[in-house]
């Protein structure tokens, strides 16, 4: 992992009012704000997303053979043996005045904040990594989503395929 501290990684994309309509009627959320009905169709340009709404964008761009097991991007993931991916935490700071709105263009920035092997009291080990993701729109930087995961070695097959019975 170390080949990744420092880098960011940058995408952009443009913000579709169709994404974030399917995303709010699957919360069962009519109005995406107060007196604004989306359930015919999606909202206009210049919308203002919720807080939140930005995990529905940025997907990753890859073919499903190359995701993780659990359906993610791997670009940060630990190498092998620590292949279950457990979420640890995280954080999201907005900036006031600098909403990310429908049909503008975004650059999402990530980046690698740490990667420490730990070791539980039990004896085993785990590395737990930490992760950056900003948010850039047309009025700077709009928000920030600090994303904490543990990685755990492998379960090996013989005892998932007895859990799974």
């Amino acid at each position: 992992m170390a080949q990744f501290e420092g880098q960011v990684s940058k995408r952009q994309q443009i913000l579709d009012g169709n994404q974030l309509q399917k995303l709010s009627l699957t919360l069962n959320r009519k109005e995406l704000h107060p007196g604004l009905d989306i359930s015919e169709s999606g909202p206009p340009n210049g919308t203002a997303l919720p807080p939140g709404y930005h995990l529905v964008y940025f997907t990753p761009s890859v073919v499903e053979s190359d995701l993780g097991l659990d359906g993610t991007d791997t670009s940060f993931n630990a190498p092998l043996p620590f292949t279950r991916r457990m979420w640890a935490g995280g954080r999201i700071q907005w900036f006031d005045g600098k909403p990310l709105c429908i049909g503008e263009e975004v650059e999402e920035r990530t980046r690698l904040l740490s990667a420490e092997p730990k070791q539980l009291r039990d004896g085993s080990d785990m590395v737990l990594v930490n992760v950056e993701k900003s948010y850039w729109g047309k009025m700077g930087l709009s928000l920030k989503d600090q994303r904490s995961w543990v990685f755990r070695r492998q379960i090996p097959t013989s005892i998932a395929d007895i859990h799974s019975q």
